[in-house]
C-alpha cells in the first residue's frame, strides 16, 4: 500500500480501524495488489456509505471545512473570481454527459436532440 514509515500507534490506529471497518489487518492490505485493494475499498463504500450525501469542500487554505450536502444539489465552489457553481456528487462521466445534452439542445432542435441523447445513452 504505502512504502513510508508510520510510527507505531499510527499504524496500531490504522490497523484497529482497517480490521472494524473492511475486516481486514493492515499487513494483510499491505500485501494486496493496488487493483484488490481497491477493489475491497470501493464494496465496502457500495455496502455502507450513504449515498444520497457527499462532502463538498467550503473555503480555501487552512480555514477550509467539508459539509455534507445531497447529491445533485448545486453548490459554489471557490473564492472571489476564481468560484463556479457546480452539482455536488457528479461523476467526470455525468459531469459531460449533462454538458453534451445542454449543448444539443441549444443548437440542435428538439427531435434532433432527442435523437443524439439517446443514441448517447445507448452507445454507452
Amino acid at each position: 500500500m504505502y512504502k513510508f514509515e508510520l510510527n507505531s500507534t499510527t499504524k496500531k490506529s490504522i490497523n484497529d480501524n482497517l480490521l472494524r471497518t473492511l475486516g481486514i489487518s493492515l499487513k494483510e492490505l499491505d500485501e494486496l495488489s493496488f487493483d484488490d485493494q481497491q477493489r475491497i475499498i470501493r464494496e465496502y463504500r457500495k455496502k455502507h456509505l450513504n449515498n444520497k450525501y457527499t462532502k463538498v469542500m467550503v473555503g480555501t487554505g487552512e480555514h477550509s471545512t467539508f459539509i455534507p450536502v445531497k447529491k445533485g444539489e448545486k453548490v459554489i465552489i471557490g473564492a472571489g473570481r476564481h468560484s463556479c457553481f457546480m452539482e455536488a456528487g457528479l461523476s467526470l462521466e455525468e459531469s459531460q454527459k449533462r454538458l453534451d445534452d445542454k449543448i444539443d439542445d441549444m443548437i440542435y432542435c428538439k427531435p434532433v436532440t432527442l435523437v443524439k441523447n439517446i443514441f448517447r445513452r445507448i452507445k454507452r
